[in-house]
């Protein structure tokens, strides 16, 4: 399999995030909502890093948690762009977040 960088595009079969890379999407708006039951209005057409520190370290670090063997249950919970965003950060770490 092809290294993942930052700004590799994510190969998915969602649409909405497949083609994009990580810098793309930490400046883009989230696609879920980013907790259950959080009005639209409040999440919907914001970008994603005035709600989170999403920097390329802060990220990095991220996706480093999801390296460890207890980083399954993470993998496995919502977010705001999908289980595939949150893989692709693991395979970015696992290349030292090149």
């Amino acid at each position: 399999p092809a290294l993942v960088t930052y700004g590799t595009p994510i190969t998915a079969s969602d649409a909405k995030v497949a083609g994009k890379t990580i810098e793309q999407l930490i400046l883009g708006s989230p696609l879920y909502t980013p907790i259950d039951g959080l009005p639209d209005e409040v999440w919907q057409d914001k970008i994603c890093s005035t709600c989170h520190e999403w920097e390329r370290e802060n990220l990095c670090d991220q996706g480093k948690t999801y390296l460890k063997a207890s980083a399954e249950r993470s993998l496995s919970k919502k977010h705001p762009y999908g289980g595939v965003f949150k893989s692709h950060l693991r395979l970015w770490a696992e290349n030292d977040c090149r």
